[in-house]
């Protein structure tokens, strides 16, 4: 359950991981899943957070998001390639996130198929330069199960996550971001309590500014040989993509459809 609070909390952001094994059962929860999507939309939109960033990037351009946007619906299926033409199977996740019409990032949640989960929340809370400053998050039982706190510099890029459980405990590793003069994410770098630096991960952007590639580094900058490859079309009108396909070492992974709804 934690492991999704520190995930969750970066969507958008591309995140790259070691491939999920094949389910092999088929999961179709899609009509009671996007009705409790509708109601989280309708409780969100209807919670402003009176914020607006002057001179900063908001959350939607951090997230590469063009435009006025309320939400964004996002689910990764498994894929396959069959006769030259690839072919979605399982759905893996289905994530929402919300925004006010500030562009401030309001609300979080991800439907697990696999579990028939009504899904872990994330709410979003803001301090009064207009960072974000955590996520709390809440299981399907809205019960509280943890937070995650970021850093910002002055451009208020984000600079460092770090996710607590609700004891208070760390229960993810420590992310530190690095940035190009384009204000792409372009490293991280993961640190546990333990061990200090543990491993590090690089991306390079088309010109949309969308993550093509990933690589994956030891803590002496050592590949590790896990890389991940992007493909993205189409775009929308205003440059945002629709579907994305994700590639692990040139193996076909994942077919992303996302659902953009504008105010």
């Amino acid at each position: 359950m934690i492991n999704k609070l520190f995930t969750l909390t970066l969507i958008g952001f591309t995140m790259c991981h070691s491939p999920k094994s094949e389910n092999p059962s088929e999961t179709n929860n899609s009509q009671d899943t996007n009705q409790n999507v509708k109601n989280v939309i309708d409780n969100a939109v209807n919670t402003p957070i009176k914020c607006k960033i002057e001179g900063k990037k908001s959350q939607l351009s951090m997230l590469n998001l063009k435009g006025k946007i309320q939400h964004v619906i996002v689910d990764v299926y498994q894929a396959v390639k069959e006769n030259g033409e690839i072919k979605k199977r399982n759905l893996s996740t289905k994530d929402l996130d919300v925004f006010d019409d500030n562009g401030n990032h309001v609300y979080s949640i991800n439907y697990d198929p696999m579990y028939e989960s009504e899904g872990v929340k994330y709410i979003s809370k803001y301090d009064q330069a207009c960072s974000k400053k955590e996520a709390l998050g809440y299981d399907e039982k809205n019960k509280y199960i943890g937070k995650t706190t970021y850093k910002y510099n002055e451009n208020n890029f984000l600079v460092e996550q770090s996710s607590v459980d609700k004891e208070g405990n760390l229960s993810s590793r420590k992310v530190i971001y690095k940035y190009d003069k384009n204000g792409n994410n372009t490293e991280r770098e993961y640190y546990s309590d333990e061990n200090g630096l543990v491993e590090k991960s690089t991306y390079e952007y088309n010109s949309n500014n969308d993550v093509i590639v990933c690589k994956w580094f030891d803590k002496d900058g050592i590949p590790t040989g896990q890389i991940w490859t992007y493909q993205y079309a189409p775009l929308d009108s205003l440059g945002n993509y629709v579907n994305k396909i994700t590639f692990f070492k040139g193996k076909l992974q994942s077919i992303t459809f996302r659902e953009i709804k504008y105010w």
